[in-house]
């Protein structure tokens, strides 16, 4: 029966060595060492995420220029010409999906007037 898994740890170092012999002032080599497995680390767990956003970027096939927006109810021409409500001409485009309000312009342009603003 095998034993319980070993991990074992690695220490990972940067080292940077700087040429100073030919310098007027200050004659050596200046190594500079520093342990750098938390960055490495970070950047293994950075991965997912670069490859995740990029396919999201992938996914996003709107097509750049203009587009064809009706100025009454905002339906969006199509590359074929038909006529598509914007929130379905960007989900089939985008992995978004949409919820709706009401901006306070439009609140005050659709609410009934209260007993108070007359």
């Amino acid at each position: 029966m095998p034993g319980p898994p070993r991990h074992r740890l690695v220490a990972r170092f940067e080292i940077v060595a700087y040429n100073l012999l030919d310098h007027p002032e200050a004659r050596g080599i200046v190594v500079n060492g520093r342990e750098i497995s938390e960055r490495q680390q970070r950047e293994v767990e950075k991965d997912p995420l670069m490859e995740e956003l990029k396919e999201s970027h992938d996914g996003w096939s709107m097509s750049s220029g203009l587009l064809c927006v009706c100025a009454s109810c905002k339906k969006i021409q199509e590359e074929s010409g038909s006529w598509r409500q914007i929130e379905a001409y960007i989900r089939d485009r985008a992995q978004v999906e949409f919820s709706h309000g009401l901006c306070p312009e439009c609140a005050k342009l659709w609410s009934p007037p209260s007993q108070d603003d007359e």
